[in-house]
């Protein structure tokens, strides 16, 4: 039974989106936590607190200095279910709207960049302000991302409709602004006064993240790129592969040119394809302007008023 449900979770993550990957990994990281909470517990050690300090963010800068990795790792660390849970759904409910509309290489770049940027601010709040028993406080949980993954999908489709229970439809622009003031009307009391600034600074980044896609900037590029690196570092497989299809590219070019061929053909009408859906065919600056212009119409009628040959755009958009 053990190792059929251990099949089903790699399956599902394989196939699943990077919405379903983060969630994967999050309650994944939950578990682990769970159970050495109850080992430590269990063989009556003290030290639990310092083996999930070694993973959050700290208001305390020789921590941050010595434990640099936590700006990344906190993200995905929750010590409560409903901490875990609240985050999940709000991660898979604006994740997938992000993924679906601009595609689904941004969603990781705008969670862990967003998650760095509200704790690059909760740092900064607790030097400046004085908050925290003995002023150090620890910072840990997805919030940060996933508030920045709500401002950016409530930027690419303001008018998106989400049903919520009791509400019924409400637009997804009004769902976050209720969050975003939430957030700053805490701020002025005495209870997690850290974790709604980095909500704020998460909130901020992902309207920057959409703002400066629409002016020809993806800031998710060098992030996907490192990413990849990793990748193929940690993959020899893959490598191997590269150097297959290399050497087999450099042979066919070294047989074509060593036997030329002459071939008449005769002039034939092609049906000309809607240039919409061409997007490999496009330059950069092209295909900014279709893009802007299809989120410009989301973001006035909604999803559903784009035709079809808009949203194959945006699908083959999604896989540039």
């Amino acid at each position: 039974m053990f190792r059929a449900l251990k099949d089903d979770i790699i399956r599902n993550y394989r196939m699943g989106n990077m919405v379903t990957r983060l969630v994967f990994v999050n309650v994944a990281v939950f578990v682990v936590f769970v159970l050495a909470r109850v080992i430590f517990q269990g063989f009556q050690l003290q030290s639990y607190n310092g083996f999930w300090h070694f993973f959050a963010l700290s208001s305390d800068w020789k921590h941050l200095l010595t434990h640099p990795w936590v700006f990344f790792t906190a993200n995905f660390l929750h010590l409560g279910f409903f901490h875990l849970l609240f985050n999940m759904i709000g991660l898979y409910i604006f994740g997938s709207i992000v993924g679906d509309l601009i595609g689904d290489r941004h969603v990781l770049p705008i969670y862990v960049l967003g998650g760095v940027v509200a704790g690059i601010l909760f740092f900064f709040s607790a030097m400046l302000l004085p908050y925290g028993e003995n002023h150090l406080v620890y910072a840990l949980g997805a919030s940060g991302g996933v508030m920045a993954i709500a401002a950016a999908a409530a930027m690419i489709a303001p008018d998106y409709e989400i049903r919520l229970l009791l509400l019924g439809r409400v637009k997804l622009k009004y769902i976050v602004a209720v969050l975003a003031l939430l957030d700053i009307a805490s701020l002025g009391r005495d209870m997690n006064t850290g974790g709604h600034i980095g909500h704020v600074g998460g909130f901020l980044f992902g309207f920057l993240y959409i703002y400066s896609i629409r002016n020809g900037q993806d800031l998710g590029v060098p992030f996907n790129k490192a990413i990849d690196s990793i990748k193929y570092f940690l993959s020899p497989s893959k490598r191997k592969e590269n150097l297959r299809k290399s050497y087999k590219q450099g042979a066919q070019r070294s047989q074509s040119a060593s036997h030329l061929t002459v071939v008449k053909t005769a002039h034939s009408k092609k049906k000309k394809k809607s240039s919409i859906v061409e997007v490999e065919d496009m330059d950069k600056q092209t295909f900014q302007e279709h893009l802007d212009a299809i989120l410009d119409k989301i973001r006035a009628t909604g999803y559903d008023s784009l035709t079809k040959e808009e949203k194959e755009f945006l699908f083959k958009a999604s896989n540039r």
